[in-house]
């Protein structure tokens, strides 16, 4: 692998996928969750508490979204897109010592059983401008 196919797959897993699952989320869920039993010890129903805030906000969310017109839910959709897009970009530029406060730079390697393989050396073209790279080619299909 080099450094283009590793921020291709950066783009295609993380940030598309992250993008996608939570749009997914949004579209698919249905049902409201059901409370916590108040038959549970004090700390299970605290964590049961917990884990279900964290689904009604979700369905809450999705219920809001699939309530928008098409319109609405396809820009909300492309906000998502450009923000999981815009994160993974900063962050290769805090790798490549060009964003944020770090004191210098970072070497991504891949490691294959003893194998050992730096994919942007220094002086080698920057993880942020090969994503853009990637990210730009992939609009224009």
């Amino acid at each position: 692998m080099d450094a283009r196919e590793f921020v291709a797959v950066v783009k295609h897993h993380a940030v598309d996928g992250a993008a996608d699952d939570i749009i997914n989320e949004l579209i698919t869920s249905s049902g409201a969750p059901a409370p916590p039993s108040p038959e549970e010890s004090l700390i299970g129903r605290s964590i049961s508490e917990f884990v279900y805030r964290g689904k009604l906000r979700k369905f809450n969310r999705a219920v809001w979204f699939q309530n928008l017109t098409q319109v609405d839910r396809d820009e909300i959709s492309g906000l998502l897109r450009d923000c999981a897009e815009a994160t993974a970009f900063h962050f290769f530029c805090v790798l490549d010592g060009v964003g944020g406060s770090a004191p210098g730079v970072f070497e991504i390697a891949e490691v294959d059983g003893r194998k050992r393989r730096v994919l942007n050396p220094e002086n080698s073209e920057m993880l942020h401008d090969l994503f853009s790279e990637v990210s730009e080619a992939e609009r224009s299909r």
